[in-house]
């Protein structure tokens, strides 16, 4: 994931990006309105990983990826 960071969607998925992460939404999921959010500053394993302050923007914008996709 991290890897196709920056590269735009394809056939399989639709990225959108934001200040810390980018978000890959699939576009044929048997889940719709699943979705993957990436952080875009370094490869991170686990959002534990991150300090407090990244870890509450990256989380913000988890929260904004679903209300899109809720809102959708």
């Amino acid at each position: 994931m991290c890897a196709a960071l920056g590269k735009g969607g394809n056939g399989f998925w639709v990225s959108v990006s934001g200040e810390v992460a980018g978000v890959h939404l699939e576009r044929r999921s048997r889940l719709p309105g699943y979705c993957i959010v990436v952080w875009r500053h370094g490869h991170v394993a686990e959002p534990g990983d991150l300090g407090p302050l990244q870890a509450g923007r990256y989380r913000a914008e988890v929260l904004a990826a679903g209300r899109a996709v809720q809102a959708r």
